[in-house]
């Protein structure tokens, strides 16, 4: 099945996000509070461009603050 690719190649940033955690660090749950309203509306829109909301948040977590250096 050929992946849906976005405008702003948001999956690629998950996919990066998620190279980055090691064994020892698992994906964790992120929650924020807002309006419902709000969060109906960019669920939404999210939809109509093939995005998730994970994605979207993602890649503005990145995008603002970058991800940690390596332990390495």
């Amino acid at each position: 099945m050929t992946e849906k690719k976005s405008k702003y190649n948001i999956g690629q940033a998950k996919a990066e996000a998620e190279a980055a955690a090691k064994a020892d660090d698992p994906i964790v749950t992120f929650t924020m509070n807002c309006k419902k309203s709000h969060r109906q509306w960019w669920a939404g829109q999210a939809k109509l461009k093939g995005q998730t909301m994970t994605d979207i948040a993602t890649a503005a977590l990145i995008k603002a603050y970058g991800l940690p250096p390596d332990d390495t």
